[in-house]
Formats: structure tokens, C-alpha cells, sequence
């Protein structure tokens, strides 16, 4: 049974690596929501990775395209939507994120966000590899200062340092019940 939540759409925000992804599909389950990450959606559309497209086509085009898929996310109906890092920070897509959906930003610092992705580097994670930790950390802060101003738009803010995303999604959970008992 699904539980009211405040929108339809429930928008999961923050730095590759901040946990949007493994949180959405959990919090989904939870809440009888279906899943949908943007990049992945994005890589089905076009056939092609993030980071080819951002290769082939250039990181202006990767964010129409990113803007687009966005922009269809606004139609659907019971859906946690993982955004890329930086979907919210182009074409005043956080003003319309919040418009259309309820939105999370999962605050994770460079330094954490550094070892998870140095986990990760092989699986989904290619642009990071020829990078030194200490160049990694130094786009990650940069990344993080720059991004900050529109993630602190969110309609809420989590620490995903501190609890795993099963844990997380299980606070959710209850924020969204008690939501639901108080409308």
C-alpha cells in the first residue's frame, strides 16, 4: 500500500557519490514508487554512457539533454528520481524541480565523497580515473561549493554520511508517514 507523500515525484539531489541512486531504489520500494535514475534514462535515450556523450557530444549538449529528460520526469506519476550531480545547477532546473516535485538533497562532504568514489572507480565512475586523489579532491570541493547554493534550494536536507542508504530510506519512510498522519 502506498503512503501519501507530499508530491507525486520525489527529486534525490546531491554530489556523484552522495548515495541518490542506492537511496532511490530503496526509498521506492518503501514507498511503492518506481525508481528512475535520469543518467540511466538518459543512456537508454541516447545509447551511449555519460561519459560518452560528454566525449562525443560536449557537456553543453549533455545538459539539454539532461534538461529534457528532466522536463519529461514533470508528467510522471509515483516516481523517486535520482538527478545527475549536477542536473539542479542548469537552465533553472531547481526552480522547476521544486515546482513539479518534492525534493532531497543528500549532503555528503568532498572527503567522504572522495573514498566512495575511489570504491566505485571501476564500476560506474570512468571520468574520475585519471585523476590523482588530490586533483579528485579539488574538483570535488570546487564541484561541491559551486553546486551548494542550489542543492540548499531543496525542500529538505539529509546527511548521507552517517547512515547507509537502507537507513536512510527508512527515515524517509517515516517522515513520509508522518506527513501522511498529520495532513
Amino acid at each position: 500500500m502506498s503512503i501519501q507523500t507530499p508530491h507525486t515525484r520525489i527529486y534525490l539531489l546531491g554530489m556523484p557519490a552522495s548515495g541518490k541512486s542506492t537511496l532511490g531504489k530503496y526509498l521506492a520500494e518503501l514507498i511503492n514508487y518506481e525508481c528512475i535514475d535520469l543518467d540511466k534514462q538518459i543512456e537508454t535515450e541516447q545509447g551511449a554512457t555519460i561519459a560518452e556523450i560528454f566525449e562525443q557530444k560536449g557537456e553543453d549538449e549533455f545538459r539539454k539533454l539532461e534538461q529534457r529528460v528532466l522536463q519529461q520526469s514533470f508528467e510522471w506519476e509515483h516516481k523517486v528520481i535520482a538527478t545527475g550531480g549536477g542536473t539542479p545547477c542548469f537552465f533553472e532546473n531547481m526552480d522547476k524541480i521544486k515546482q513539479h516535485g518534492f525534493s532531497i538533497f543528500l549532503s555528503v562532504n568532498p572527503n567522504e565523497l572522495l573514498k566512495r568514489i575511489r570504491r566505485q572507480i571501476h564500476i560506474n565512475r570512468p571520468i574520475f580515473q585519471a585523476q590523482t586523489d588530490e586533483e579528485l579532491l579539488a574538483d570535488l570541493v570546487q564541484r561541491f561549493e559551486k553546486r551548494q547554493f542550489f542543492y540548499r534550494q531543496a525542500n529538505m536536507m539529509v546527511s548521507a554520511e552517517d547512515k547507509n542508504a537502507k537507513q536512510l530510506a527508512l527515515y524517509l519512510h517515516d517522515f513520509f508517514q508522518r506527513w501522511k498522519d498529520n495532513l
